[in-house]
């Protein structure tokens, strides 16, 4: 801390006062179970990555693009290097297989 003389009062203090020390101990746990409930804590990791999923997820085919926006790949084109390779160029939709996903 950056006041050692306000937290020695502070000790003392809590020393000569038990039942305060408890209400605060009672009190900062009410405070961890609510806040930190593992369920809760689940839940709140699950739509963080949710969220994070349908930030970064590639466009699906068929949608319009702004211009000038680039595939998901960051690839530079229909005339760059992933041309023609199912890769968001010229030439056709995911590899192996037509525009559309069909095989």
């Amino acid at each position: 801390p950056e006041d050692a003389a306000a937290l020695a009062r502070v000790v003392r203090a809590w020393a000569a006062d038990p039942a305060a020390v408890a209400v605060l101990g009672q009190a900062a746990r009410a405070r961890a179970e609510r806040e930190f409930d593992r369920d809760a804590l689940a839940a709140t990791y699950l739509r963080v990555i949710e969220g994070a999923i349908r930030a970064f997820r590639p466009r699906r085919e068929g949608r319009p693009r702004r211009e000038g926006q680039r595939g998901a790949t960051g690839g530079s084109g229909p005339t760059g290097p992933d041309a023609g390779r199912g890769m968001g160029g010229a030439g056709g939709g995911p590899v192996g297989g037509p525009v559309g996903g069909a095989p």
